[in-house]
């Protein structure tokens, strides 16, 4: 039996079989965007301070409150990566505008510091977003910044991977991230380097380890020692492995009507169970060496009814035409 049928299937490796991985390192830096809004100049745009004020405070008298956006310029890595792992590291800003305010650290006077990290969801700019026009953000795999411990704590590899892997898949729809406090309520505060801050080794950072998929082209061929079949109706307990072609019909034998299906199974077991298959194509081709000569001459034939056919699963054991 030497048949020509023929799968072809282009399959997409899962990261176990993806290319190396790749650490890189995105600093924030002043060309980027991050920028501070408040709701005491809710119209008011700071696009330039070196700190990130996460805070709830008071000027005189009246509570304010802070927040701070940022976005990292992640298109130096494929939009097809897979994130591995991504850690966000924010660093205390020993030089800041803030002195006045519990000595320009971090502080929890009458209330927790606790903040949160979210991933923003409409674009913004940092030369004119303002508290009036901030830009909506999810709540979806936020991260928890815990109250600090001290005053000039780092808050250093916190685990953002969802929220990158986001950012890199559609990067047009990365707007970055907003940091406040959880609860906005005075006297806390937060004060992290920004990207323009005067220490470069302050700035906000990225740490991304990613790997980018590889795609296999694969074809196989059925072949004798691969498994396939014809059964009909004229013997129902027949059996017939040996077949030179596959004889999809409904004929008569001797004035009997006589239903023919075939089975065959290809051999995939060289692709890994965990490939996610992005295209598979089977391809068939007319036998003009065939057992059926008496039939239609040996061709496909609609004498009386249709010759369309269906080509269907096995329940993972192969596939039938009928």
């Amino acid at each position: 039996m030497n048949k020509i049928y023929c799968l072809t299937v282009l399959l997409f490796l899962s990261s176990v079989f993806a290319s190396a991985q790749v650490t890189v390192t995105v600093p924030l830096n002043a060309i980027d965007e991050d920028a501070t809004v408040d709701d005491f100049g809710p119209a008011n745009n700071y696009p330039n301070e070196i700190e990130y004020h996460v805070s709830a405070w008071t000027i005189s008298g009246i509570p304010v409150v802070w927040r701070n956006y940022f976005k990292f310029n992640l298109s130096c890595i494929p939009s097809n990566a897979i994130i591995q792992n991504a850690q966000l590291s924010l660093f205390y800003a020993d030089t800041n505008s803030y002195t006045i305010y519990a000595n320009g650290e971090h502080s929890s006077l009458t209330s927790s510091n606790e903040s949160v990290l979210q991933r923003v969801t409409s674009a913004w700019m940092e030369n004119t977003v303002t508290w009036n026009n901030q830009p909506s953000t999810t709540t979806t795999d936020e991260v928890i910044l815990a109250q600090s411990t001290s005053g000039t704590q780092d808050y250093t590899n916190m685990d953002v991977t969802p929220i990158v892997q986001e950012m890199v898949s559609d990067q047009a729809m990365n707007y970055g991230f907003v940091l406040k406090l959880t609860n906005e309520t005075f006297y806390a505060q937060l004060i992290f380097a920004s990207g323009d801050n005067p220490n470069d080794l302050k700035h906000p950072s990225l740490q991304i380890t990613y790997t980018v998929p590889v795609q296999i082209c694969q074809t196989f061929k059925l072949s004798p020692a691969d498994e396939d079949a014809t059964i009909d109706d004229f013997n129902v307990a027949g059996n017939y492995p040996d077949e030179i072609e596959y004889h999809s019909a409904a004929w008569t034998i001797t004035g009997t009507p006589v239903i023919w299906r075939n089975l065959f199974k290809f051999d995939l077991s060289c692709i890994p169970a965990n490939a996610a298959i992005q295209s598979a194509h089977v391809s068939l081709f007319y036998a003009d060496t065939n057992s059926y000569l008496i039939y239609a001459n040996g061709e496909h034939s609609s004498l009386t009814s249709s010759n369309e056919s269906v080509l269907q699963p096995l329940h993972q054991s192969g596939l039938k035409i009928l």
